[in-house]
């Protein structure tokens, strides 16, 4: 392998400066062993100093200044303007950029498909996807064994576990309450969960965590995602590096790498769940040799250091393809008003005119630049006519503040719910269809029905590309997947920089509160809690059992 001692990378990739997070514990240290200078910029923590606009700024002058050979992303939702990310790319025209993406069973279609023309590669965690990359993707899950290595600690614990309470993680964790085990859970978000505080630890360092996995008979990878499917997990290479023994929620990708009751034991029900953990118990042997087994394959195959040498022998010796003007395309558009749906058809074809697609605008939504051209792009696989784009909620008061987004409804609630939250300006649609389904678009228009928006037929687009003033009603459970308080960012920075109470924002969002009621309901019931301050926790508590 050429060596990267000469070469400097940018690690920007989401929390890249907390420890606390497996961005840093994964790759920090396994980068600075690999190349000459590592160059960290951390976005999270740059909006929550500077907020998301000068972040953007203070990126790209970084850029400018460091000119590096590798530039390595990972891109968790809007953070990065889409501005920013053509700006980049001319900044740099002999940087190699690489993304990230460990949720591509989740985000593939709707969020990452629009950013790799953004991208020379991508580094991936579910084996599934890699054929959507053309050629350009690695394989990316694994475990930094200077953070993650055997102790010789008792077994103190029955069970552990640590994560967020997603998906069906908050019911299986359930079904062990009255089971009288020893039990430990770590992880943001459980002390919302007061059946749990007498197992809860809080949030745990990495250092925290390796002792946790070393003293646990039997530690717990819950691996499904917020939709509670099939998901391949860093975590359980962690576990397997501590030379632990532990118990997998069924993901076929493992299964690619790992033998079921040699190396791995998985399970795909919560009777299943029970069951095994009920039988290894009481097999002390046998979780040491599966324990063992799964150890040496992982420290032989999958340590983030044997991966990225692996990833960037190949990438080092390629040559930069500067093709990046021709993964985007740009094709003729036209906007219409929705009153123009009803002119008679020479006229709209006339207005029309030699353009292939069809945007709307009015009723108080704009569009951001670029919008056009990742819609577009959004449709170039074929076979779909429709593009939705998630919007802003913007208000004269803070102007954007919040955003719904519509493949998480979609996977929540179903189509016909769906058709209810979404606007005819969200849409861009290929001009033969619109004139094809014409009286379609009439009857959406006056009434949300008419249109059935499935991934078959519809291209979603998880990354805002307008703002609007007008106000959606959003349900209440299982907010958090798809309503994005942007305001609690906005708050923070400023909070951050001593600004909070001397600058007119805090004020101009609480007269929003009056006047929003989405808003005002995640504040109470969400942002609040958030604080961690008892006062405004219970307050959060009490809007939640009132409200809900």
């Amino acid at each position: 392998m050429n060596s990267l001692k000469d070469k400097k990378i940018i690690f920007a990739t989401w929390s890249s400066n907390n420890k606390y997070w497996h961005a840093h514990q994964m790759w920090d240290g396994p980068l600075r062993k690999l190349f000459g200078k590592v160059v960290t910029f951390d976005p999270q923590e740059q909006i929550n100093n500077f907020g998301k606009e000068q972040m953007n700024a203070n990126f790209l002058a970084t850029l400018k200044r460091e000119q590096p050979d590798y530039v390595f992303m990972w891109i968790m939702f809007e953070e990065f303007n889409i501005e920013t990310l053509f700006e980049m790319r001319k900044l740099c025209p002999k940087t190699k950029f690489i993304g990230f993406c460990g949720d591509d069973d989740i985000k593939f279609e709707d969020h990452t498909l629009h950013l790799i023309p953004f991208f020379d590669y991508f580094f991936l965690t579910q084996p599934n996807y890699f054929k959507k990359y053309n050629g350009k993707a690695y394989f990316m899950c694994g475990v930094n064994t200077d953070e993650f290595f055997p102790l010789k600690l008792e077994k103190k614990y029955d069970l552990s576990f640590v994560g967020s309470p997603k998906g069906d993680r908050v019911k299986l964790l359930r079904s062990l309450l009255d089971k009288k085990l020893n039990i430990k859970i770590g992880g943001s978000g459980w002390s919302r969960y007061p059946e749990f505080e007498k197992f809860y630890c809080g949030k745990v360092s990495s250092a925290e965590f390796v002792k946790l996995i070393n003293e646990t008979k039997i530690n717990l990878c819950l691996s499904n995602n917020i939709f509670s499917k099939p998901h391949l997990l860093e975590r359980f290479f962690e576990v397997n590096a501590c030379n632990s023994f532990q118990i997998t929620q069924y993901c076929e990708g493992y299964h690619n790498y790992f033998r079921e009751g040699k190396e791995i034991v998985t399970f795909k029900t919560q009777e299943d769940f029970l069951q095994k953990i009920i039988l290894y118990l009481a097999k002390e042997k046998e979780r040491k040799l599966i324990a063992e087994a799964a150890y040496k394959k992982t420290i032989n195959t999958f340590t983030t250091d044997k991966l990225l040498e692996k990833a960037f022998f190949k990438i080092d010796l390629e040559r930069k393809e500067n093709d990046f003007k021709k993964q985007i395309v740009n094709e003729n558009y036209v906007y219409l008003f929705p009153d123009d749906l009803f002119l008679s058809k020479i006229k709209l074809k006339n207005k029309i005119g030699s353009a292939k697609y069809v945007f709307f605008k009015g009723n108080g939504f704009e569009s951001h630049p670029y919008r056009e051209t990742i819609q577009i792009n959004s449709l170039k696989e074929g076979g779909k006519n429709i593009s939705i784009s998630d919007f802003y909620h913007s208000s004269f008061l803070i102007k954007n503040y919040a955003s719904l987004c519509s493949r998480g409804l979609l996977e929540y609630y179903g189509l016909k719910k769906l058709n209810q939250f979404i606007k005819l300006q969200q849409l861009m649609v290929r001009k033969d269809y619109l004139l094809e389904n014409i009286n379609h678009f009439k009857l959406f228009y006056k009434n949300s029905k008419g249109l059935s928006f499935d991934f078959e037929k519809t291209a979603f687009v998880s990354i805002p590309l307008l703002s609007s003033n007008i106000k959606v009603k959003i349900p209440l459970d299982n907010r958090e997947h798809f309503y994005f308080a942007f305001f609690e960012r906005d708050l923070l920075w400023r909070k951050n920089k001593g600004l909070l109470f001397f600058d007119s924002y805090l004020y101009r969002f609480l007269l929003l509160l009056m006047i929003d009621r989405n808003c005002f309901r995640y504040f109470f019931t969400q942002t609040l809690y958030k604080t961690k301050i008892p006062f405004f926790m219970k307050i959060s508590q009490l809007a939640n059992a009132f409200i809900l």
